[in-house]
C-alpha cells in the first residue's frame, strides 16, 4: 500500500469560486488522494458537497490542527 498524498492550498482570504478551481484541479490530476483546503478568513462559507476526498479548514480548523498537532510554541516564537 503506497503512502496517501495530498494536495494542499493554504490561503488568507478565499471565495467558493477559487476553492472550486482548485476542487477541479484535484479532479483532473491523478497524483493526490485529497484536497486539504485552508482559509484564515472565508468571503462566504465554503463547500466540498460532501466530499470525502476534499478537507476544508476554515480559521476554527486551522488552530484545532495547530493546537492538535503541538504547534503552538512553535507559532508563538514566529508570530511574538
Amino acid at each position: 500500500m503506497s503512502p496517501e498524498t495530498a494536495l494542499v492550498q493554504v490561503k488568507s482570504s478565499a471565495s467558493q469560486q477559487v476553492l472550486d478551481r482548485y476542487i477541479e484541479i484535484h479532479d483532473q490530476s491523478s497524483v493526490h488522494d485529497r484536497l486539504i483546503f485552508a482559509c484564515h478568513s472565508e468571503k462566504t462559507k465554503l463547500f466540498a458537497d460532501s466530499r470525502d476526498d476534499v478537507i476544508l479548514w476554515d480559521r476554527r480548523g486551522l488552530a484545532r490542527a495547530a493546537i492538535k498537532n503541538g504547534l503552538i510554541d512553535w507559532l508563538t516564537e514566529r508570530v511574538g
